[in-house]
């Protein structure tokens, strides 16, 4: 079976508005190595993306939902995100919503963000999900600021 390891960097400004991104690596030949351009061993084409969403949580979630998208076959998936929400979400929120009939306590419907997350990730076997910094954090930060650069407060980019 494929390793593959997701990381999220996320950049909250302003009142509601956020920025995103997402990087993978993937294990092979007894290594972590970061896809090259010209091997597509997961097809992972353009494997950075960036967004603007509503809330950094559900930004979290729609970045990882994405990044599971890319991927060919089922895949042991580890994932480092920067804040517990997520990690909440998936070993939490999304079994007992789930076990509702997706709804929340108050019997309103939960967000399809979260159902399409939970459809994404039943696809392959989820290793690991650690918060906090990670090795890629620097970089992408940065990577952010520059995309921050080049769009204007308030439009939504879409993936």
């Amino acid at each position: 079976m494929n390793e593959v390891r997701i990381y999220l960097k996320t950049e909250k400004y302003g009142e509601e508005q956020g920025l995103g991104t997402y990087y993978m690596t993937y294990f092979k030949d007894g290594e972590w190595r970061e896809p090259p351009e010209t091997e597509e061993w997961l097809m992972l084409q353009n494997k950075r993306r960036k967004c603007l969403y509503v809330s950094r949580p559900c930004m979290e979630v729609i970045l990882l939902t994405n990044a599971l998208r890319e991927l060919k076959g089922k895949c042991r998936v580890e994932i480092f995100c920067e804040t517990r929400q997520l990690v909440g979400f998936l070993e939490n929120w999304i079994p007992l919503w789930k076990e509702r009939g997706w709804t929340d306590s108050k019997g309103e419907p939960v967000r399809q963000e979260y159902r399409d997350l939970d459809a994404e990730l039943s696809k392959h076997e989820l290793k690991d999900i650690t918060d906090g910094a990670h090795e890629y954090s620097v970089g992408l930060e940065t990577e952010l600021h520059g995309a921050l650069m080049h769009m204007p407060y308030g439009k939504e980019v879409a993936l």
